[in-house]
Parts: C-alpha cells; structure tokens; sequence
C-alpha cells in the first residue's frame, strides 16, 4: 500500500486560513438565532452534498493524477515529495487562493456547525489546487484535525465559563455519544469495504439534501 503524503507548507499555509476563521464561527454561533443557525445548517449541508457529487471516481482521481505528473513529473514541480519507497511525487499547487476561500467559508461552517471543511479540503485541493490525490487527502486531514481541535477548545472554554449544568450537560452528551461513535466507526469501515467509495459519496449526498430539506421544512414551520 502507497504511503499518505502531508505537504506541511501547503497546510501551514491553509491553518493560517482555518483556524482564526473557524474560532470566528465558533464566536458567531453563540449570537445566532436558531433559526439562522438551522437555515446555514441546511446550506451546509447542500454545500457538502453538492461537493460530494462533484467528487471525482476512481477513474476520474486515477487521470488528474496522470495528468499532474505529465505536467509536473520528473522534477518540474514547484515542490517535490520522497516517499519511504522512493517514489518521487512533483506538482504545483495552483489556484492558492480560491482553494483557501472555499477552505476559509468551510472553517466558519466547521466553527459553527462542525462539519463541512473536509468535504470542500478534498474536492478544491484535489480537483482545483491539482495537489495529487495522496497528498490532497493526508494534507486535508491534517488541517481538519488542527482545525477542529482548536473550535472545540472555543466551544469547551465557552460552556466552562456557562457554568457547572451547562458543562454536567454537554459531559453527558459526550459521554452518550461515544457509543456511538464507536458504533458508527466500526460500522462504516465495514460498509466501506463493501461499498465502493463512489456509492458511498453518492448516498451521503442524498443523505445530506434530504436532512438539509427538513431543517428548511423547521424554518419555514
């Protein structure tokens, strides 16, 4: 199996994007209404869904990537990575600052609503910075990581200073939650096997337009 690739300048360069804007959005959320909250939850999650059917195939990954190293194979790449097996990968990431718009406008949905940078991270990095598919994904779940470690120390900092039920409340929900996540976890790596990565996007994204129609249907009730 090829090694994951993380170019650290490409994802200092999105952090320094990500996360100031991702504590902005954790910050806005608490003067939100929550009908507002509910409506930039259903775009969101159109935002995801539309980004999950744009995502490209097996085939269509397997071609960009030939298309990179035609173009910036050999040596002629801004930057090159080494793997541990020798393999040398070359690219130039272009369209940095589209790519760190829609990373940004999915930092402020993570901050807010805790979901939606890896979705727009994998499709501008892969399709629109032409960073090659190992390195756009290893890279993106860096910045995620990061990212969303330093909402949910907003987030946690704020439910200490709400007091001792806000946080006995939101202890509870986490400690709920785990199963669940145990669950799911172990669940979705057995789907995963069995579903081809297309499918699986595809069914995801209807997933999402469908719990994003009902949060429009709450809104307007």
């Amino acid at each position: 199996m090829r090694k994951r690739l993380i170019d650290y300048k490409l994802g200092l360069l999105l952090l320094m994007v990500t996360v100031p804007l991702a504590l902005l959005g954790s910050w806005a959320g608490k003067f939100i209404p929550p009908v507002v909250l509910k409506t930039i939850l259903g775009t969101g999650l159109i935002v995801i869904a539309l980004s999950f059917l744009r995502t490209p195939n097996k085939k269509e990954i397997e071609k960009i990537n030939l298309e990179i190293d035609k173009e910036y194979g050999e040596g002629k790449g801004e930057r090159c990575i080494v793997t541990k097996d020798g393999e040398k990968i070359c690219y130039t990431v272009c369209n940095k600052a589209e790519g760190m718009l829609f990373t940004g406008i999915g930092s402020i949905f993570i901050g807010m609503i805790s979901t939606g940078l890896g979705e727009l991270n994998g499709f501008f990095l892969l399709q629109r910075c032409k960073v090659p598919s190992k390195v756009a994904v290893a890279t993106s779940v860096l910045v995620v990581a990061v990212t969303a470690l330093s909402a949910s120390v907003s987030h946690f900092i704020d439910f200490v200073h709400s007091g001792t039920e806000t946080l006995i409340l939101v202890a509870n929900l986490v400690i709920y939650t785990i199963p669940g996540v145990i669950i799911g976890g172990q669940l979705g790596s057995l789907l995963s096997r069995r579903i081809s990565q297309h499918v699986l996007e595809k069914s995801l994204a209807a997933l999402f337009l469908f719990v994003a129609a009902f949060m429009f249907i709450e809104v307007v009730l």
